[in-house]
């Protein structure tokens, strides 16, 4: 993030999502959901990886992801 940027919000993030979702169709909700938010969260990013709650490699882990997201936004 560029310095005097505005914070994003964590909707902000969701949107962010959705954009690069549909700006890489190949990529899962998990792996757009964990890039997006290493891109602007990395230390959220960091606290996740490699965890139960990582959604790269398992989509099944998007709504527990989130959640964990969403708390300690």
């Amino acid at each position: 993030m560029e310095q005097n940027q505005e914070p994003i919000s964590y909707h902000g993030y969701l949107d962010l999502v959705r954009l690069a979702h549909d700006a890489h169709p190949q990529w899962r909700a998990g792996q757009a959901l964990f890039n997006v938010l290493h891109r602007i969260r990395p230390d959220l990013s960091e606290r996740v990886r490699a965890t139960k709650l990582d959604p790269f490699n398992r989509d099944t882990r998007n709504p527990a992801f989130l959640n964990f997201v969403k708390e300690n936004w």
